[in-house]
């Protein structure tokens, strides 16, 4: 009996050793269906009405987000330059409409409370999110469509898979100037 179980021992870790060894996907094999099906979605809204094309300059990366604005602030206002800190209130998703974040409790967005606004440096955010900022206005409340490219790409993060397209309702309550901290 004992002489079996040894005999089954090595025979096992051979079977586990090369079914590990068949487990060698990369991320881009292991979500290609979602990537696929998140490039096809950004692409849908280039004939969405309202939206628009925001497109990034090749310095910075190139490549380009969609944009709606759902109310215009102070056009007279200047917009937040790369080192500037914002203060916004935000909801961001995914496809599907999987809610990831959001600065507000309940269902409503409590758009009006720049109070409860959270803060961020504009160039410690992703890519798509610091460019559409840099576009916007004090009290512009935008639905700003990001693909993976230009958000948390092809290693996404804590609740967010590789190649996920990131929509956000974002609402610009104030600039901190980089001269003014």
């Amino acid at each position: 009996m004992k002489l079996k179980s040894l005999l089954l021992l090595p025979l096992i870790l051979v079977v586990l050793f090369l079914t590990s060894c068949l487990d060698t996907q990369t991320t881009a094999e292991q979500y290609a269906t979602w990537k696929a099906a998140n490039e096809t979605f950004f692409e849908s809204y280039k004939d969405s009405a309202g939206f628009s094309k925001l497109s990034i300059p090749t310095d910075r990366g190139g490549g380009y987000i969609y944009y709606k604005s759902i109310y215009s602030g102070d056009p007279t206002t200047v917009t937040p330059l790369y080192n500037d800190s914002v203060f916004v209130h935000y909801k961001g998703w995914l496809m599907g409409g999987t809610v990831f974040d959001k600065t507000y409790s309940g269902a409503d967005p409590v758009w009006d409370n720049n109070e409860d606004s959270t803060s961020f440096r504009v160039n410690k955010l992703i890519k798509g999110w610091t460019e559409a900022l840099m576009s916007m206005h004090v009290g512009d409340k935008w639905r700003i469509v990001i693909p993976w490219t230009k958000g948390y790409g092809e290693s996404g993060t804590t609740g967010i898979n590789p190649y996920s397209t990131l929509i956000f309702d974002v609402k610009l309550t104030r600039i901190v100037k980089s001269t003014d901290k």
